[in-house]
C-alpha cells in the first residue's frame, strides 16, 4: 500500500505543479469573456484547494491586474 501512496502523493505534486503552471501564465485573448477567463481562474483555484494547496486572495488580485494590463 505505501507504494500506491507515494505514487498517488507524486502525481498530485505534479498535478499541483501543472495547475499552478496553467494558473500563472494564463492569458485573456478576448475568445471568450472575461467573466468566462475568470471563472476558469477560481475553478483551478478550486482544484488546488482539493490537492490541499489554497492559493492566497493576494494571489489572485495580482493575476487579475495582469490580466487586465496585458
Amino acid at each position: 500500500m505505501g507504494l500506491v501512496e507515494e505514487r498517488s502523493q507524486t502525481a498530485d505534486k505534479s498535478f499541483a505543479g501543472t495547475l499552478m503552471s496553467t494558473l500563472t501564465t494564463m492569458k485573456f485573448n478576448g475568445s471568450r469573456t472575461m467573466h468566462e477567463h475568470v471563472i476558469e481562474m477560481k475553478n483551478i483555484t478550486a482544484k488546488l484547494k482539493t490537492l490541499g494547496m489554497a492559493v492566497n486572495e493576494n494571489f489572485h488580485v495580482q493575476v487579475y491586474f495582469k490580466l487586465i494590463i496585458v
